[in-house]
């Protein structure tokens, strides 16, 4: 088996053909997307403030609620996937998390903005479990190599 970063992309002969480069594709970028949006407000706080007509205190609860949703979220995310499986909970977190999204770019109501950094929190935090299961599932014997790599590229966008 060739070494170097991208031996763990390599099917295993023994195992049904699994498209694994495609798969880790879409859960690094899920992960990608999580890790940005905590941060992404931040640097349209002013913004925000002039656009919404609210005061800087409330336009920095879209960076507090986001992580609260994540941190209440992400335990209870993980006991999902682990009763209704790691695809559904992923599948369901992305379109929460889109959707949610999509509602914060056309929302013009701080309050309304708040609630729904929240709710797009919660639908990142079942990225996390959800998609280190999924590479779990897919990768067999390089599921190790796989997930480190993956908990690697999601710290350095940090």
């Amino acid at each position: 088996m060739p070494a170097g970063p991208t031996a763990f992309f390599t099917p295993r002969k023994e195992s049904a053909p699994v498209r694994r480069v495609l798969v880790f594709t879409i859960v690094a970028l899920a992960l990608l997307m999580m890790s940005i949006d905590a941060t992404i407000v931040a640097t349209a706080l002013h913004s925000l403030q002039h656009r919404l007509q609210t005061s800087i205190n409330w336009a920095r609860w879209t960076i507090t609620a986001y992580s609260f949703g994540f941190v209440l979220m992400l335990p209870v995310s993980g006991k999902l996937s682990e009763q209704y499986g790691c695809r559904r909970v992923f599948l369901g977190s992305v379109a929460a998390f889109t959707i949610a999204s999509l509602c914060c770019g056309l929302v013009d109501n701080i309050y309304l903005l708040i609630t729904l950094r929240a709710v797009q929190a919660a639908g990142g935090a079942g990225f996390t479990p959800s998609a280190t299961g999924i590479i779990v599932d897919h990768f067999g014997d390089a599921r190790d190599r796989a997930v480190s790599f993956l908990a690697v590229s999601s710290r350095s966008v940090r």
